[in-house]
């Protein structure tokens, strides 16, 4: 396929945000914020891979979607009928159409209570991998009214896939390269107790007296996330407060 000089000249301007900017939520943000001049879209969304094990993805951000909607996804990723596709650890970029019939797809819960009802009925997701770990995923929505998604938008987003995935890549090393790693109190615990690596994050925090909405801005996650992962903890230690929290760490 043939790329115009304006697409080109997107896509350029695209990429150099994309590797220029440091902080990667803020690099996702700015690429959802381009992204409709090169690919007609009404909403995108752009999810980190999980840290833990209760969800495929999570740190969203989003175009003309809200933090509301964003995190209702994840009361439903499991059960995207999306993920036979793309979770299969490859870099890539699907048309959720070429998948599924309508048929098939509009008996889901996942549609009719997300999808449908906020006109998001068209799709095409981008698949962001290294060494077969799930970085991020990038959707883009048109509605009912509006066409699907063309072989051309494909060949355009496919041009920026493995660049996606090498900025992520890039940013999850550096962070493994800097991270302070959890203190014995913290090793003992996640070894007794079976905490996720994310749930030691969020436990280092507590301790150290963040509030939940201080957790979630430092960790780039929402409040019900970080709600979450501490109702997970409390469960798997046995306790019901903060103060229990402490007096077992401190034994």
């Amino acid at each position: 396929m043939e790329i115009k000089a304006r697409e080109a000249v997107l896509i350029s301007r695209i990429l150099y945000n994309v590797y220029s900017i440091d902080d990667h939520r803020e690099m996702r943000k700015t690429f959802l914020d381009l992204i409709p001049n090169l690919v007609q879209c009404s909403k995108a969304s752009f999810y980190l891979g999980a840290a833990d094990d209760d969800h495929f993805m999570d740190r969203p951000v989003g175009y003309c979607m809200s933090d509301e909607l964003l995190d209702s996804y994840l009361a439903y990723d499991k059960y995207d009928y999306m993920n036979t596709v793309f979770l299969n650890s490859v870099t890539e970029v699907y048309r959720e159409s070429d998948y599924f019939v309508d048929e098939v797809r509009n008996q889901s819960p996942y549609f009719k209570d997300l999808i449908e009802p906020n006109d998001m009925y068209y799709s095409v997701q981008m698949t962001l991998y290294a060494s077969k770990i799930l970085l991020g995923v990038v959707t883009l929505f048109r509605g009912k009214n509006d066409p699907d998604f063309s072989d051309h938008d494909l060949f355009l987003l496919r041009l920026m896939k493995d660049h996606l995935a090498l900025r992520l890549s890039r940013n999850e090393n550096a962070s493994n390269q800097t991270t302070q790693g959890p203190d014995q109190r913290l090793l003992r615990l996640y070894e007794s107790y079976n905490l996720t690596a994310r749930e030691i994050e969020v436990l280092q925090l507590m301790l150290e007296r963040y509030s939940n909405d201080e957790m979630a801005d430092h960790l780039h996650v929402s409040h019900f996330t970080i709600q979450k992962h501490v109702s997970n903890i409390y469960k798997k230690l046995n306790i019901n407060c903060k103060s229990q929290l402490f007096k077992l760490c401190s034994d």
